[in-house]
């Protein structure tokens, strides 16, 4: 096999695990929200974390790596990331309960406007007008999804549109280490690890006796089952796309997330779309794969 080939055969299959991890992420939302309609989110979402963390933690153990975790050279940004994935972890888990698998699924994909405007204050990136334009079609189908009202606002709905600025923000740190530290899985074990601890903490102060739903076994099969599948093998995924394609290219295919989302809804959530939630999809959609035209353009110039 010659390098041509071989280049070409590495980016079908990081595109091949960008699609399948899409697929993973457009379900999370789904399965979020069905799941702490019966289990305490903050339980849930801790619980999930923490055990999402171990494949990652075995993983650096056996290559060796593991020492950075605990390294004190990267104490304060580790911490940094797990507190800001908490917080936006969260808003997530705690918000999915008091609003609708469609709308979650949609308004957790406002991620690439928090992205740009947070490059441009802590990055010093320049935002070019379609961008703006594509986060801004974005930006408008969150607000049709979420606005019904001063007095009508969704407090589920609040959560989920903050609840990305938090996970971007914990980026920010993280592509400012990513290159030091000794593996790039450090990166999301300790996002995992710490934040699943904080989270579960955070579970026992607030609502003590939710640890009582620990006893049912069909809840501990569910949580360890959603570790694995929208923890664990998410990140897994994710990290194996961008290994072999560039995360712009990548994230070509995030739309395919939001669609997901919207049609695991309806079949296994059995919600039905209202009006301004068909408006939304169309905006958000819209938005994203506009986003994600700018990004496929801009690294073909790069590759030229």
């Amino acid at each position: 096999m010659n390098e041509q080939s071989k280049s070409q055969d590495k980016e079908v299959k990081g595109f091949i695990f960008a699609i399948l991890d899409m697929i993973t992420y457009g379900l999370l939302p789904v399965f979020s929200n069905y799941f702490v309609k019966t289990i305490d989110p903050l339980l849930f979402g801790g619980l999930t974390t923490l055990i999402g963390s171990t494949p990652l933690l075995l993983k650096l153990k056996l290559k060796g790596q593991e020492k950075d975790l605990f390294s004190f050279r990267f104490t304060k940004p580790l911490l940094g990331i797990a507190i800001l994935a908490t917080v936006g972890s969260f808003f997530f888990f705690v918000g999915t309960k008091y609003t609708s698998g469609i709308n979650t699924g949609l308004l957790i994909q406002l991620e690439p406007f928090y992205a740009i405007v947070l490059s441009a204050i802590f990055l010093g990136e320049v935002i070019k007008k379609n961008q703006i334009m594509a986060t801004l079609t974005m930006v408008l189908g969150a607000v049709v999804l979420v606005y019904k009202g001063i007095d009508r606002l969704n407090i589920g709905d609040i959560f989920i549109v903050f609840a990305p600025m938090f996970f971007q923000a914990s980026h920010m740190i993280a592509k400012k280490i990513m290159d030091k530290v000794s593996d790039t899985d450090v990166i999301p074990a300790a996002r995992l690890l710490y934040s699943g601890f904080l989270l579960t903490a955070l579970a026992f102060i607030v609502r003590p006796s939710s640890f009582q739903q620990l006893f049912s076994l069909q809840n501990v099969i569910s949580i360890i089952i959603f570790a694995f599948i929208f923890r664990a093998l998410d990140f897994y995924l994710w990290y194996q796309a961008i290994k072999r394609i560039s995360v712009s290219r990548a994230a070509a295919v995030i739309p395919l997330a939001a669609a997901i989302s919207f049609i695991g809804s309806i079949f296994f959530l059995k919600e039905i779309p209202n009006a301004k939630q068909y408006l939304g999809l169309s905006l958000i959609m819209g938005g994203l794969i506009w986003f994600s035209i700018i990004h496929l353009k801009e690294n073909k110039k790069d590759s030229n």
